[in-house]
């Protein structure tokens, strides 16, 4: 079954295709970006409004962002990439997420210093089968559930 998700937290597709599309349990993130007025010169401006827009998406979805499993990055070649390591650890838990980087002379985007796509798995329903035998499940309370 696919289905595709549309959010007022990411920006809207210019082009054919879905901002989010789930299929099964799998979730596909189209390469967003974050620019605005605000940050245009700032890619760690850019990268942390584009995070939080990510994690309310995933919010909006029930889930949240340490589902993601696959993130490929484009940055433009004035980015210091010590920059998005630091914004990946701040965001995401360890074991981090599989990550492909590609540093290009400009983005699709004006102004735009960073996009971002990703792909997320639902676990919810291993979550169900196994009682949150290290899946996570959001409810169990455990300190040590990285997903909580």
């Amino acid at each position: 079954m696919r289905k595709s998700i549309t959010s007022q937290n990411v920006n809207n597709p210019v082009g054919p295709f879905s901002q989010v599309l789930k299929v099964g349990d799998n979730i596909y993130v189209s390469g967003l970006t974050a620019v605005s007025e605000v940050n245009k010169n700032s890619f760690e401006k850019q990268a942390n409004s584009l995070f939080d827009n990510l994690e309310a998406l995933f919010e909006e979805m029930k889930l949240n962002i340490n589902f993601v499993v696959k993130v490929n990055v484009f940055i433009t070649k004035d980015v210091n990439i010590t920059h998005l390591d630091r914004v990946f650890m701040e965001r995401f838990k360890a074991p981090y997420p599989a990550r492909t980087l590609a540093i290009v002379d400009e983005l699709p985007e004006k102004d735009a210093k960073i996009q971002i796509g990703l792909d997320a798995i639902d676990l919810r329903a291993f979550q169900a089968m196994n009682d949150c035998d290290d899946y996570g499940c959001n409810e169990c309370e455990s300190e040590d559930c990285e997903y909580n």
